[in-house]
């Protein structure tokens, strides 16, 4: 599981829900959260899988991959690409991957057009998942 800490400077709300992993609450509603416009601050523990939604932009998926790895992006001589475990960050038909060990932590800022800035500190990078493939 890792960390989500969002930075919202987009003029409107982000919202963001669980996508999978643990039962809903027991209200059998999702846990939903909204980070404010302008400057607006959440952390999020102990997540699987999730959707944060910026209005007008779509959705940035981070989906929680466990101790599977992209074997594309995998070296050995790149030491957070051997941690036990992952995910990717997926936005505008531009992906990010990230390792870690133990709890990891996932940083985005978006900016007030809609662009996000990804940040990884326990190891990251930009990387190119195909949307489609048509054989």
């Amino acid at each position: 599981m890792y960390t989500l800490n969002v930075t919202n400077n987009y003029p409107e709300a982000v919202g963001g829900r669980l996508f999978a992993g643990p039962p809903p609450p027991p209200n059998g509603g999702y846990q939903v959260w909204s980070i404010p416009p302008n400057g607006g601050k959440q952390s999020i523990p102990n997540l699987g899988s999730f959707v944060l939604a910026v209005p007008g932009m779509g959705d940035i998926l981070i989906l929680d991959i466990g101790d599977r790895k992209l074997p594309q992006y995998t070296n050995p001589n790149i030491p957070w690409t051997q941690a036990t475990w992952g995910g990717v960050v997926r936005f505008s038909a531009i992906d990010a991957y990230f390792r870690y060990e133990g709890g990891g932590i996932v940083n985005i800022v978006i900016d007030n057009l809609g662009s996000i800035a990804v940040n990884f500190p326990k190891g990251g990078m930009q990387v190119n998942i195909e949307d489609m493939v048509v054989s």
